[in-house]
């Protein structure tokens, strides 16, 4: 378990700096993963771990804005924040896939221990923590039917990860550059980066705020309020094992009350999208089985260079042989589709400044709520030329 939760943290959380310089990248850049996910095939880690890129997910499009009034003048400063989120029972547990002849009763009976029941002959799927969630829930093979599967058969006994019983889980931290233009405009900058070994993992995010109230005349002045468009872009990558990325778009409102205190919310569509891969050790290579099919060649039909690999395959491949899942036992792949249970979400927020100073604070209710903090300093302002000019 232990091994897992490294792999995944390797690929995702790269603010645990110490732990990344013992990822193990194969030729190709993708992570090797070790005997541990030998019970997972892809469909179930993708369900294991959606929950985690949720997370992500909602970290990175978060702290996408404060108050919606913009100054008309050039400014420069930065912006430093964190996030956590709570995770809902709903996102705990996901349904597992589950070998293909459990519950053929012609060929063994199964039994699960669930709730405090016994289910009997379960098939298709069966549900099981995910990497938030609590114990897992063996499937047992009671005994080979008359004439069916026999004792030794690939179908016995299965196991699945447990989860590690979070409730709420920190996001990466958030540090933004800050740049303002006299348009109303706000953009704002975010890089994350890390080596590992001859890879770098990066997190790059460019966000635009643009205020519109000014254009369409809907406040006085004397309102002191406003309202503003926010849209985002992120990517996140680590050789070819990651390569995410999502956006969001929505409008935000904010109301001054004076002395520095602002109350500001918001709505927002988001999306979250990309790929994920780790391999196993002497994994699946297409050149050592026959076209189209999963039957090995022979080792004379294998070139003399790959040889030595081709003997690692085929040992590697003796140690699961009795694994239930075909994927595991031909020791292709993990990869999948990474997918966010968070489609959008409403914010709302306080906001205090004072000198060059911002401190702010809002609550989100998104598929996982979250509370987000932090702080802004803004280092010079200037008007432009025109405004300076029209001044004098």
């Amino acid at each position: 378990m232990k091994n897992i939760i490294f792999c995944l943290t390797t690929a995702l959380i790269f603010v645990s700096i110490p732990f990344l310089a013992k990822a193990d990248f194969n030729k190709d850049g993708i992570i090797e993963v070790p005997k541990d996910f030998d019970r997972f095939t892809s469909n179930n880690l993708k369900g294991y771990t959606k929950p985690f890129f949720t997370t992500i997910g909602q970290g990175a499009q978060s702290n996408l804005y404060t108050v919606a009034s913009y100054d008309e003048s050039y400014s420069i400063g930065m912006d430093f924040s964190l996030s956590s989120t709570l995770i809902p029972n709903s996102q705990k547990v996901y349904d597992a896939e589950l070998p293909a002849a459990f519950g053929d009763t012609k060929r063994m009976d199964n039994a699960a221990y669930v709730n405090g029941k016994v289910i009997r002959n379960i098939s298709g799927k069966i549900e099981q923590p995910t990497i938030y969630g609590g114990p897992s829930n063996a499937i047992y093979v009671v005994s080979p039917v008359p004439g069916g599967d026999p004792a030794d058969s690939i179908y016995k006994t299965i196991a699945f990860n447990e989860g590690n019983d979070i409730t709420t889980m920190a996001s990466l931290p958030a540090f933004q550059l800050i740049i303002g233009l006299p348009t109303r405009t706000e953009i704002r900058f975010r890089y994350l980066g890390a080596p590992i070994e001859e890879e770098t993992i990066s997190n790059i995010s460019f966000i635009v705020n643009q205020q519109l109230d000014h254009w369409l005349n809907l406040f006085n002045e004397e309102d002191k309020m406003a309202l503003a468009l926010n849209a985002s872009y992120q990517t996140m990558s680590l050789g070819n094992t990651l390569d995410l990325s999502s956006w969001a778009v929505g409008l935000h409102f904010s109301k001054d009350f004076g002395d520095g205190f602002s109350l500001y919310s918001g709505l927002q569509l988001e999306n979250l999208s990309g790929k994920f891969k780790l391999v196993r050790a002497n994994g699946y290579n297409p050149d050592f089985y026959v076209a189209g099919g999963d039957s090995l060649k022979s080792i004379i039909e294998i070139p003399k260079e790959q040889q030595i690999e081709y003997m690692e395959h085929v040992q590697a491949r003796k140690e699961v042989e009795k694994n239930p899942f075909e994927e595991v036992r031909l020791l292709k792949p993990l990869s999948f589709d990474i997918e966010s249970f968070t489609n959008w979400r409403l914010v709302l927020g306080a906001s205090y400044e004072y000198g060059i100073m911002e401190l702010h604070l809002d609550l989100g209710y998104a598929s996982q709520p979250f509370l987000n903090g932090g702080i802004r300093l803004r280092f010079k302002e200037w008007k432009n030329s025109s405004q300076e000019s029209s001044i004098d």
